[in-house]
């Protein structure tokens, strides 16, 4: 990741941004030890947004049991549908870190439930936060329309890593999340835009 450490990308609606949050939690699974990452967390901003993704990611990992044994990965893919049992996930993964028993989780919930008054005093420790990368989705509403929640994501978890979803990306989601170029503009990290996605059928 070099030194940065949040980026921001670009899919246009409909063009497969769950299978890229599937493929990037793989990975980042994968790759945990060369990464250092023992927890991602995907936190949507809608309850039915968050079960489609936890079901597209749960059954690609699913199936990734049957591939071969240097592509297979071992890691818990949990959606956490209410606050007593974030709690409770956050909880073990802390245990984990602790005990350094290499436990790998995939983490689903929703900007509300991280902004809930349960997880008011909740702050991940120093050892798991370092761990822990953040794909927050739809950032352009969850920052404009339920700003609060954004910086209760931040506040709970404090990730060293964000990699952000959106599909219209936003002055407040480039300022959050935005990579700075050489000319000093903000910029997505990755773009796919429909145009693209047309073009390849």
């Amino acid at each position: 990741c070099g030194s940065q450490k949040r980026f921001l990308h670009y899919y246009a609606p409909r063009t497969g941004k769950t299978f890229v949050q599937a493929s990037l939690a793989y990975w980042l699974m994968k790759l945990s030890e060369e990464l250092g990452f023992s927890l991602v967390v995907v936190v949507n901003d809608r309850e039915f947004l968050d079960s489609q993704s936890f079901e597209v990611v749960e059954k690609f990992m699913r199936s990734m049991r049957h591939a071969p044994s240097s592509l297979q990965v071992r890691a818990r893919v949990i959606q956490a549908e209410s606050t007593r049992e974030l709690k409770d996930v956050l909880s073990s993964c802390e245990r984990s870190v602790s005990e350094q028993n290499g436990e790998r989780t995939i983490l689903f919930t929703t900007f509300q439930k991280l902004n809930s008054i349960e997880l008011a005093l909740t702050r991940a420790s120093d050892s798991l936060a370092k761990k822990t990368l953040v794909m927050p989705d739809e950032v352009h509403r969850s920052h404009t329309d339920f700003g609060a929640m954004t910086l209760s994501m931040e506040r709970v978890l404090r990730a060293s890593h964000y990699v952000a979803l959106t599909g219209t990306p936003n002055r407040q989601a480039l300022e959050r999340f935005g990579t700075l170029g050489p000319d000093g503009i903000l910029r997505p990290f990755h773009v796919y835009h429909l145009g693209q996605a047309v073009s390849e059928g």
